[in-house]
């Protein structure tokens, strides 16, 4: 456990044979099929996010939806495509039993590519090509808390500390979820925040 939280807050990237293993997992799941009009929004997404880490100028897609409208699904297989073609992918999301459920499906070998909204702190900027951000009105106002190490604290705004560390950031959101107190991600907060950072912000609806 130790092992693999210095790894989750490291900067190292995953390795091509990695990035294989996690696609070969996810596109062996049936229940990641996606359907006509998710298959529609996941293209444009994939071509957003090929075209944005080449650019020098940020890039950040907010992708907004009830529940039941496939947000995970797409999700999952633009993390699948990306890591097929050896884009530096990591997938976040807030949630600890959503987050640990992604690992399992991927496996030990591959769960260090599925991270928490808290791990990126000290990430270097756009060390990441591709931020996939799920559940994104989860993100909280910092990634600190009483737990934090010291050397780890952050004096930045969790959305601050997603955007800095990725090329293009991919925000999957729903608005209207029922969020705990502390949990306070947007579609306008996450617009704000981006645009302060000179990013293009386009934005999708499921």
């Amino acid at each position: 456990m130790v092992v693999l939280q210095k790894v989750e807050h490291s900067d190292c990237r995953p390795s091509k044979k990695l990035m294989q293993h996690v696609a070969n997992i996810i596109e062996g799941k049936k229940e990641y099929t996606l359907l006509d009009d998710q298959l529609i929004v996941y293209d444009k997404l994939l071509a957003w996010a090929k075209q944005g880490f080449h650019d020098r100028k940020k890039s950040v897609i907010i992708v907004k939806g009830g529940p039941g409208t496939g947000k995970s699904v797409i999700a999952m297989n633009l993390m699948a495509a990306l890591s097929r073609q050896n884009i530096a992918t990591y997938y976040a999301a807030g949630s600890k039993a959503f987050t640990e459920t992604l690992r399992k499906i991927v496996g030990a070998r591959g769960s260090v590519q599925f991270r928490y909204f808290n791990t990126f702190g000290n990430a270097e900027p756009n060390s990441i090509d591709v931020l996939i951000a799920d559940e994104a009105h989860r993100i909280r106002e910092t990634s600190n808390n009483m737990y934090t190490p010291r050397k780890m604290r952050s004096g930045l705004p969790q959305i601050d500390e997603l955007l800095r560390a990725a090329k293009v950031s991919v925000f999957f959101i729903d608005d209207l979820q029922v969020v705990r107190p502390n949990e306070i991600g947007s579609v306008e907060y996450i617009r704000q925040h981006a645009r302060e950072m000179g990013a293009d912000v386009l934005e999708y609806e499921l």
